[in-house]
């Protein structure tokens, strides 16, 4: 398992053979796969299952956009000496995933997108995000409390 540094994507890793890389959701992290990358994908791939950006054990950054989250996952590519990849995301994680097909289409293989069309969406997470900004978590014994 790869950890963190400072620009480098946490991911979990599952199985042997041709690189498949998952991309959660906003507000997801690489646990979310978990047992889909443990008991399915894993049986045909090399799953890396990533913490994008922001996210999980990842490294946080005030940049938060889709060519920023896009070269990460070009960062990553290098990083493990990975050509090419079969690149699944979900959500949050599909539309970097996209930007990222777009970006170097050379070294994505197959793309699976879940949950999200290319099309712009209104913002509908803003009232969630500031909820968080609000939240001092040392103000609470748990995660119950917090919700």
């Amino acid at each position: 398992m790869e950890q963190p540094t400072a620009t480098k994507l946490f991911y979990n890793e599952y199985g042997e053979g041709h690189p498949l890389i998952i991309l959660h959701g906003l507000l997801g992290a690489s646990g979310n796969w978990h047992t889909l990358s443990r008991t399915v994908f894993s049986d045909y791939f090399r799953v890396l299952a990533v913490d994008q950006r922001n996210h999980g054990r990842s490294f946080h950054s005030d940049r938060h956009d889709y060519p920023a989250m896009a070269e990460d996952v070009w960062h990553l590519l290098d990083d493990l000496q990975i050509e090419s990849t079969h690149l699944l995301g979900h959500s949050m994680g599909g539309k970097t995933a996209m930007y990222a097909a777009l970006a170097f289409p050379d070294r994505i293989d197959k793309l699976v997108v879940v949950d999200m069309a290319p099309k712009a969406y209104p913002p509908r997470h803003a009232p969630i995000i500031e909820a968080l900004q609000g939240l001092d978590p040392s103000d609470y014994d748990s995660r119950g409390a917090i919700d």
